[in-house]
């Protein structure tokens, strides 16, 4: 059996050897202290290591910046991706001779690119040249050949959407080769002849690039070094593509610092209410109401009603002043005189619309030519239809689509010129002849007296405002006249739809 005490002092040298192992671990170990804090609560970690946990979490080690980068998804990320070709006119070039050194600050934005100097760039075949990145075309300072070393500086700035930029790829050639290339005035690549006239894919670090900004692409172009043709052509392509994310839309997440800001959420006040001032601008009160514009205007004094019994309009008098007008009395209706509304019988016109008009002139009918006749004796014109005189017509009201055109008229007995004379009644519509009504002609003789007459009967399609008369032709040889007899020198004219 062990000797107890030698159990015991065997038990007090491992504990000081622990003790003097675990100093010695400590001191060789960096003084670093780390905590959790989770809802506010801080966590003491003996461990050293901090666990992420959640559906999303990804962990990446960020060595280019010693250090390790810990994702932890809020709002959904919505992919974009942005891309920035070579055109002509899209950069400003400057010929910096044989210089390898720029003006100061040239690859800034501050700078200014359009003194003296510098030009849009040019387009340029690319003649010999390699296919250019998709999209892009090659363009030049000056389409002449350059002296050897000679150098073009190219200049483009462009805008990312906001978010934040993931990753970007550059792809150019240069002629001879680009020299240099800065994105924001960091260098992000170093080119050799080695490169000359070749497609060049380019990484362009994605924490130089400003989101929701503007950026600045800076190209060096080099027409190569000694060794290289005496002269020749210098120009450039690019393509610089930009992947990108902006915050989504998920519902299920909200920013706080999305709270009553731009395109953001109201937040609530004390009340669960959405304070006034962020439903529109302007002072909210007792006074005011909330116009379309999201404005706070106050109220109009409004209009005071005039209206006093039931059935009472309002309408603008001849003064344009807003005014009451009374109901009317039974049956009467709603009409316009004097160019205001108005109450009035509902007589209006006649049931039945149309025209008789007679003559007993004796009017002389011109010899060999249409004569409109003058039926100057009204007979009845339930709607006032007719206008008498040289220029007599009828003119057709509204709601009228069809009229019948009845007319006779008879000339006085005298001789006629010879075989084939006629007289005839043409029904003509705004000035121009639609049919004839009828006709006489004389004998197959050489001379004698008499009578010639003719009349008939039709229905014409007419419109709102046409005029309609009616006209005699004859040609006996002279004028003559008609018949001064109101039986057999008539028209009529009514509304048949």
């Amino acid at each position: 059996m062990a000797d107890p005490k030698a159990i015991q002092f065997l038990e007090g040298i491992y504990s000081r050897v622990d003790k003097q192992v675990r100093d010695i671990v400590q001191s060789m170990l960096p003084n670093v202290t780390i905590a959790a804090q989770d809802d506010g609560t801080v966590v003491a970690n003996d461990h050293r290591i901090v666990n992420f946990q959640g559906p999303g979490v990804t962990v990446t080690d960020d060595d280019y910046r010693r250090r390790v980068n810990v994702f932890i998804p809020g709002a959904p990320v919505a992919s974009s991706t942005s891309a920035f070709v070579s055109a002509a006119g899209a950069e400003q070039t400057y010929n910096n001779g044989s210089s390898a050194t720029g003006p100061a600050g040239w690859q800034t934005l501050a700078y200014n690119h359009s003194g003296t100097g510098w030009t849009a760039s040019i387009a340029n075949g690319g003649a010999g040249m390699p296919t250019p990145p998709s999209g892009a075309a090659y363009v030049a300072n000056t389409n002449s050949a350059q002296a050897v070393d000679a150098r073009h500086l190219f200049f483009r700035s462009f805008t990312l959407p906001a978010g934040a930029s993931t990753s970007a790829t550059l792809q150019l050639v240069g002629d001879d080769f680009a020299e240099f290339v800065w994105v924001n005035n960091t260098l992000v690549h170093s080119g050799s002849s080695a490169e000359s006239t070749v497609l060049v894919t380019i990484n362009v670090p994605s924490s130089v690039l400003i989101a929701g900004a503007a950026n600045a692409l800076a190209i060096q172009v080099c027409n190569g070094p000694g060794g290289f043709p005496s002269s020749s052509f210098m120009r450039l392509s690019y393509r610089l593509d930009v992947a990108g994310g902006t915050t989504g839309t998920d519902s299920r997440y909200q920013l706080l610092s999305e709270k009553n800001q731009a395109n953001g959420y109201a937040g609530l006040d004390a009340g669960t209410r959405v304070p006034t001032a962020q439903l529109g601008s302007g002072t909210a009160n007792s006074t005011t109401y909330l116009r379309g514009d999201q404005t706070w205007a106050a109220g109009g004094s409004g209009m005071t009603d005039p209206m006093t019994t039931a059935g009472d309009i309002i309408i603008r008098d001849g003064s344009n002043v807003t005014t009451r007008l009374g109901i009317g009395s039974s049956n009467q209706v709603l009409t316009v005189s004097s160019g205001v509304p108005a109450w009035a019988a509902a007589a209006g016109g006649s049931a039945f619309d149309g025209v008789r008009y007679t003559s007993n002139a004796g009017q002389s009918m011109t010899n060999n030519a249409f004569t409109i006749i003058n039926f100057g004796t009204s007979v009845y014109d339930t709607n006032s239809r007719v206008t008498t005189g040289s220029s007599w017509h009828y003119t057709v009201g509204s709601g009228t689509s069809y009229v019948r055109v009845s007319a006779f008229a008879g000339l006085v007995s005298g001789s006629w010129s010879g075989a084939g004379a006629s007289t005839q009644l043409g029904v003509f519509k705004n000035g121009s002849e639609i049919t004839r009504l009828g006709a006489a002609f004389a004998e197959a003789v050489t001379s004698g007296n008499s009578n010639m007459s003719a009349g008939g009967s039709t229905v014409l399609n007419v419109a709102n405002g046409d005029t309609i008369d009616i006209r005699m032709f004859q040609n006996c040889g002279a004028a003559r006249n008609l018949d001064a007899d109101h039986k057999t020198v008539w028209c009529a004219i009514e509304k048949v739809g």
